[in-house]
């Protein structure tokens, strides 16, 4: 039985991605322009599949065995892109951004050209989401200070399900 290993990737202000041996404590590559602008957030889809989001308003997708390249640029928002979640259960890479977008990404659903998004919520104010670990529930908070907690989400439906959904104002 071999050793697996494992890598942490670290998001960079300055465009970069950084991947280190957490073993070793090594940096064992380092991506100089993963983005045109600041990288917000990595997120593992797999063992080998990461994606990064950046104020350059895109998701990228890459491979640990071979980073000298992306795999895919998904664009889809208009504004930073801070945070990316994934469901491994449904295959959507979950992103939002300043735009105030929640966007999915069905990744084995992709054409030779492109990846297209579906527009799972869009709330004035967003600024960032986070799943649940088992993707059951969903937390958004707000520029006005609120947090957004959605139980027995569904994610297909999520948009249908906070439809008349309005946050009050303060008194």
């Amino acid at each position: 039985m071999g050793l697996r290993r494992s890598h942490l990737v670290a998001a960079c202000e300055q465009r970069a991605v950084m991947v280190f041996d957490p073993l070793s404590r090594r940096q064992v590559h380092h991506i100089p322009h993963a983005h045109d602008n600041c990288v917000n957030c990595i997120k593992f889809l797999d063992s080998r599949v990461f994606a990064s989001c950046s104020d350059d308003h895109t998701v990228a997708l890459w491979d640990v065995r071979n980073l000298k390249r992306r795999i895919r640029l998904l664009q889809g928002h208009s504004n930073w892109v801070k945070n990316i979640e994934y469901s491994a259960a449904d295959g959507i890479l979950v992103t939002s951004g300043f735009d105030g977008k929640i966007l999915g990404w069905d990744i084995n659903g992709y054409t030779e050209e492109s990846l297209l998004p579906t527009e799972l919520f869009k709330m004035q104010g967003l600024m960032r989401m986070r799943l649940s670990p088992d993707c059951t529930k969903l937390v958004m908070c707000t520029t006005g200070g609120y947090m957004v907690l959605v139980h027995n989400l569904s994610l297909e439906h999520l948009a249908q399900d906070l439809q008349d959904f309005k946050v009050s104002e303060r008194e």
